[in-house]
């Protein structure tokens, strides 16, 4: 794309894809009775925050990088522990799924804090990426993107909130006992260990890691210091591309594309580069013959 020179309408792209991800997904979460499509939406919503990141670029592309790692922890707890629930009760749907605290405990305290974690809730991992996409939002002067962030991010704070807290304090309707099925340490250990490393990365952020994601071995330095830098033409390039391409040659950064410069070759008509001996004069000249003056010189008048 930053070849191409459509680098500043991809990321206007990724900005309008990621807050449409957002926001669809919190109207879809809004009363929803079914605790894993829930989960689902969620899914959609982060991959939206993750695409506003890198849609700012900067220093908002080093949290998108942090935020695939913590909502990935965060979603191994929130899933393994739905799934405990999902497995007692018998059912996913909301009306036949209430008071898990009671029944399954240790399954029902992960959703709570996976519940936290997801919707950006300090001192978790999440926060502090979010809170790195936001701020690198509000330091480049696009407010407006950061107040339809943290919009969409309260939007599905609530959509999630009723539905999990249904789930982990409600009583069963009907008064029918669900189908117990007792917690085992392999059906817990896994999210606890996940819970935890995301709060360790909340907390404590090793070197080496942010080294990582603030330089990823793809990116060479060349486009880390293009994407840091404005998108600023150098003056003087765009007379030196179209003298190249005038001439049938490429133009600066244009090697990629040989078809295109046979087209423009072929439309414009190529000549063959100077000759001349004084290197001054087109068409070539002999040098006695010579007009052009030499570098430093004062022309001389013609004779009328």
């Amino acid at each position: 794309m930053g070849a191409a020179g459509e680098a500043a309408f991809a990321r206007q792209l990724m900005l309008g894809a990621g807050l449409f991800s957002m926001a669809v997904a919190g109207v879809f979460m809004i009363r929803q009775r079914d605790y894993k499509r829930l989960l689902a939406y969620s899914s959609v919503e982060h991959l939206g925050i993750m695409a506003v990141g890198v849609g700012l670029g900067g220093g908002a592309v080093f949290g998108s990088l942090l935020h695939v790692l913590n909502n990935g922890l965060t979603k191994l707890v929130l899933f393994l522990s739905a799934g405990n629930i999902h497995r007692a009760f018998g059912s996913k749907r909301l009306e036949q799924t209430r008071g898990a605290i009671r029944v399954v405990p240790f399954s029902g305290i992960l959703l709570v804090l996976g519940f936290l974690a997801i919707t950006g809730s300090p001192p978790f991992g999440t926060f502090l990426s979010e809170f790195t996409i936001f701020d690198s939002a509000v330091t480049s002067g696009r407010g407006w993107v950061a107040f339809l962030f943290l919009a969409a991010l309260a939007l599905v704070f609530l959509g999630m909130s009723a539905t999990i807290l249904s789930v982990v304090q409600g009583k069963p309707e009907g008064g029918q006992p669900p189908a117990v099925r007792g917690e085992g340490l392999l059906t817990i250990l896994p999210a606890l260990v996940a819970l935890a490393l995301v709060l360790l990365l909340g907390i404590y952020l090793p070197p080496p890691l942010e080294l990582l994601l603030r330089r990823p071995p793809w990116r060479s330095g060349r486009d880390r210091r293009r994407d840091a830098a404005p998108d600023v033409q150098r003056p003087g390039a765009a007379q030196g591309a179209g003298a190249a391409l005038a001439a049938g040659g490429a133009a600066p950064g244009d090697h990629r594309r040989p078809a295109r410069n046979a087209r423009v070759s072929a439309l414009f008509g190529s000549r063959p580069a100077r000759a001349s001996s004084c290197g001054r004069c087109w068409p070539p000249t002999r040098p006695a013959t010579c007009s052009s003056p030499a570098p430093g010189s004062t022309p001389t008048p013609s004779p009328r």
